[in-house]
């Protein structure tokens, strides 16, 4: 979490310098200010063009997380905990270098974006994990300490990225670029520390023994038939069915929940992908 929070406090510059530097986006907004706007003289790249192009590449890292939340939970059911951790993991740490090796390439960038997308459904994975070591009375405990971890990263990461990173790199007089490998080495050295640490963690999934054939098929099967359910949330629709409750009243008032939970989430990334252009538009923030 701390890794995928370096980055924040430099996205507008990352965005505004991909936009003057990559020759693929030039070549699109100039057609876009041209053919579309009929804009031909004064077409300089604004903020509302950076938060756009920005609000993509987040766009497109939230969808990759979407498919990926949906089908890893129930793999750690049949595969284990520990391996579909640390495939996610070994995701987060070749999208930051990948990040860190795009230079000024819009099209590498995103890529990366997408492969973190995928690498964040391990925080899913892992309150599974807690949720196996824990029993009735502690499992809130241990769930509040997940949501906790969540919150100190979002905390503690930004500030101390623009601290620790500004001082070293892009404060300096030899004229550093945002663009260059440091935020994505720094993001993949947290990584590679945490991928280190989850080696040394049990697995956590309870394991049938493999005499008992019965219960072992029975298993596998209540498996295969989770992996296909996960396959159906990939359809939007179906997060507002709840196809499962049999009570009809619940299951009204849960699809109630469900939209007033949905316009929230729709609203808050909206300014949430929007803030730091915000800031630097009308507080002349330099990040």
């Amino acid at each position: 979490l701390m890794a995928s929070t370096l980055m924040l406090p430099w996205l507008p510059t990352i965005i505004k310098e991909l936009c003057e530097k990559d020759v693929t986006l030039v070549a699109i907004r100039r057609f876009v200010h041209t053919k579309i706007l009929g804009v031909h003289e004064g077409a300089e790249l604004s903020t509302r063009d950076a938060s756009f192009i920005g609000s993509i590449s987040s766009s497109l890292m939230s969808l990759a997380q979407y498919v990926s939340s949906s089908t890893s939970g129930t793999m750690s059911d049949s595969l284990g905990r520990k391996p579909v951790l640390l495939t996610l993991h070994t995701l987060g740490i070749i999208s930051y270098l990948l990040w860190s090796a795009s230079g000024a390439s819009f099209i590498w960038f995103v890529l990366a974006r997408i492969l973190s997308g995928l690498s964040r459904a391990n925080v899913g994975v892992l309150s599974a994990m807690v949720s196996d070591v824990s029993d009735r009375e502690t499992r809130t405990r241990g769930m509040a300490a997940v949501g906790v971890a969540y919150s100190i990263a979002y905390l503690v990461g930004p500030p101390a990225s623009a601290w620790l990173l500004g001082h070293l790199f892009f404060n300096s007089e030899v004229g550093v670029s945002v663009l260059d490998p440091h935020i994505g080495l720094a993001a993949a050295s947290l990584a590679v520390l945490d991928y280190i640490f989850l080696l040394s963690f049990p697995e956590t999934a309870s394991v049938q023994d493999k005499n008992h054939d019965g219960a072992e098929a029975k298993k596998e099967r209540a498996s295969r038939r989770s992996f296909w359910q996960s396959l159906r949330l990939l359809n939007p629709l179906e997060l507002f069915r709840f196809r499962n409750i049999e009570d009809k009243i619940l299951q009204a008032k849960l699809q109630q929940m469900a939209q007033v939970f949905f316009f929230n989430m729709l609203l808050f990334s909206g300014l949430e992908c929007s803030l730091l252009f915000l800031a630097q538009l009308r507080f002349g923030y330099t990040g």
